[in-house]
């Protein structure tokens, strides 16, 4: 049985920012703000923290994941 979670980026009034969908298999599926904006959209520049942050956990992202857009992922060193 696979397992998704889900997760959000709140403020701290409890508003969230973005909202990402992260299944066992496929890694992060979607990144995405209010009414579906992509992460940059939504967030400016922190977007690309909360992706570097979920990659220092070696949390996987989907090759087409929602919300990607302006986003990079790191480089890894082998």
């Amino acid at each position: 049985m696979e397992l998704d979670v889900f997760a959000a980026v709140c403020e701290a009034d409890g508003r969230v920012r973005l909202n990402l969908q992260i299944s066992q298999s496929h890694g992060v599926e979607q990144i995405l703000g209010k009414y579906n904006r992509d992460a940059v959209r939504e967030l400016g520049e922190a977007a690309q923290q909360v992706v570097d942050g979920l990659c220092a956990m070696e949390v996987s992202f989907h090759s087409d994941a929602l919300g990607m857009g302006g986003l990079r992922l790191p480089q890894k060193n082998h």
